[in-house]
This record gives C-alpha cells, structure tokens and sequence, in this order.
C-alpha cells in the first residue's frame, strides 16, 4: 500500500472491499485478483482515481474517470471495479461507511457512453456542495443523507 493510500482511508478497505472475483468466475481470475492486490497495482489504481476525483471534481462516471485519468489505468472496467473498492458498502444495511473516501452519486448520462451511470463523488466535494447550500435529486443512492447523518452523529467534525 502506498503511503499517500494509507493516509486517504484506513486498512478497512480490504476488509470491505469487494471480492477479487465473482464466486462463478474461474481460477484465472482469482489469481489474476490476487496479484493485482499482492503487486500493489490495486492500491495505486485507487490512489491514482482518488487523486483524480478530488482535482477534477466529482459528479463523474467510471468511464469520464478513466478519459480524465489519460491512459494511467489501461482499461475503464478497472476503474469501475476500483471506484467500488473505495466507496464500500455496509454489508448488513448496504449503506455507506463512515470512513470512505468516495461516495456514490446519484446516476446521470454518461457523456463518454451516453448512456446512464452511476457516478462518483470524492466525500469532501459533497461535503462542500452541501455546506454550500446544494441538494442532490430525491430517489438517487442519497449521499447528501450519509454527510449530513454522519454529521449530526460526529458534532466535532
């Protein structure tokens, strides 16, 4: 793990990060799962997205993400399964943790695809946007209750 990822989110990120592979999917896969994680490459790639969402704003797509990121991670498909890996959620209640860096936004058109995708939010985007007096559209994965939730929980913030 980097030092710069190490600082941007705590160890609980493999821990509730999502699995290498699908249940279904063949030994490659596993083990290709693995190296990425045991090479470090994993770690980097979240860094590298982190950095990304924090300097070019938020409000992006997987597929904008991987246009802005300009070749540093060679396949948007990684990008998605990295953007998943640093906006994990709760296992019992499917809602976001506390401590996470990214969060998930509300889906819009795509406009590398054009098609609708969710897109990604680095946390203190949102929690400027909101402090700013912006509300996020009803009915979305709703991060502006998460901010707002955790800060009635931690008044110190």
């Amino acid at each position: 793990m980097t030092a710069q990822l190490a600082l941007a989110f705590p160890a609980e990120l493999h821990r509730n990060a999502p699995p290498v592979a699908r249940t279904t999917d063949p030994g490659t896969s596993w083990a290709a799962g693995r190296e990425q994680t045991e090479s470090g490459r994993r770690d980097a790639h979240a860094a590298l997205i982190l950095e990304c969402l924090r300097a070019n704003g938020s409000d992006l797509t997987y597929r904008e993400l991987h246009c802005a990121l300009g070749g540093k991670i060679l396949e948007a498909v990684e990008v998605q399964r990295r953007c998943n890996d640093l906006a994990p959620l709760d296992p019992d209640t499917k809602a976001p943790l506390p401590w996470q860096p990214v969060l998930r936004g509300p889906d819009r058109k795509c406009r590398v695809s054009g098609r609708s995708a969710q897109t990604w939010w680095a946390r203190e985007h949102v929690e400027a946007f909101l402090a700013a007096g912006g509300t996020l559209p009803p009915g979305e994965v709703d991060v502006q209750r998460t901010i707002r939730a955790e800060e009635s929980e931690c008044p110190s913030r």
